[in-house]
């Protein structure tokens, strides 16, 4: 079977989550409940992928260093990495999961900086407004209201967080936050695309602005799809680096293997 350009991937996942809305939108969303309630919103969101491009491979639950990537669709050599949250308004905890949403972005610009994966996409479905509004007091650095402007290199900070989400928190890309209203429901979609096109700016400063003395801290050694580390003597030849003669160059000149442009 012949593979599926990467953005062809991209395209039937978010086709797929297009579905998968629409679907909890139109009165389905007592099927969605209880504390797995998000998994089983990838689980159908894998379905509907599976259905509509029954050429593209659907993974959930990846392992990925000490998280797991929630949905991974792979065709030939190319994986994207799926990060999600599906939000009601019952759950209350609206500061919190702002800043769970600014990890899962950080947790997919990780997965993409590896060089296992092409891109990343951050979806998020929810029926409670508050998250389309402005943040306010601890929250605020990682308010997601509706036309958000989040500038790379900007640090984040709050007093505290949960899951051990590093502070100030220093994403390295640019994210526009766009609500969609799905068809005048009460509910909300977001999407927002990682790329790897920042990864040379990352190191070399080149077209992105300097970033902060913070941001080096968080710098991580480069890890393996499965969680192994990549850093050390490697061969930039072996397996693990998969990039053309520039990745090869930056990754003889860091002493990684695996950072690929």
């Amino acid at each position: 079977m012949s593979s599926i350009p990467v953005n062809l991937v991209r395209m039937a996942i978010l086709t797929a989550w297009n579905k998968t809305v629409s679907y909890i939108a139109s009165g389905h969303e007592a099927e969605f409940s209880g504390r797995s309630k998000e998994g089983l919103v990838f689980r159908r969101l894998g379905q509907n992928i599976s259905c509509l491009s029954p050429g593209i491979r659907v993974e959930l639950e990846v392992p990925f260093d000490r998280w797991r990537i929630d949905l991974v669709g792979s065709s030939g050599a190319e994986h994207v990495a799926v990060e999600g949250k599906f939000k009601v308004r019952s759950d209350g905890a609206v500061p919190d999961n702002r800043k769970a949403a600014f990890l899962d972005l950080y947790k997919l610009e990780q997965y993409v900086g590896s060089g296992w994966y092409s891109r990343g996409i951050f979806v998020w479905l929810t029926d409670e407004a508050a998250y389309l509004r402005k943040g306010t007091g601890d929250s605020a650095d990682f308010s997601t209201h509706d036309g958000r402007i989040c500038q790379p290199g900007s640090p984040l900070n709050a007093r505290w967080c949960r899951n051990g989400m590093p502070l100030p928190l220093v994403l390295t890309q640019r994210y526009d936050f766009q609500w969609q209203q799905i068809s005048n429901s009460k509910w909300y979609s977001l999407v927002l695309t990682v790329s790897q096109r920042s990864l040379l700016s990352l190191i070399t400063g080149k077209s992105t602005p300097a970033l902060p003395e913070c941001f080096a801290a968080q710098i991580p050694q480069r890890r393996c799809r499965s969680g192994g580390s990549c850093k050390g003597n490697a061969s930039p030849r072996s397996r693990l680096c998969g990039g053309g003669s520039q990745s090869l160059i930056l990754c003889n000149l860091l002493g990684w293997c695996c950072l690929l442009v």
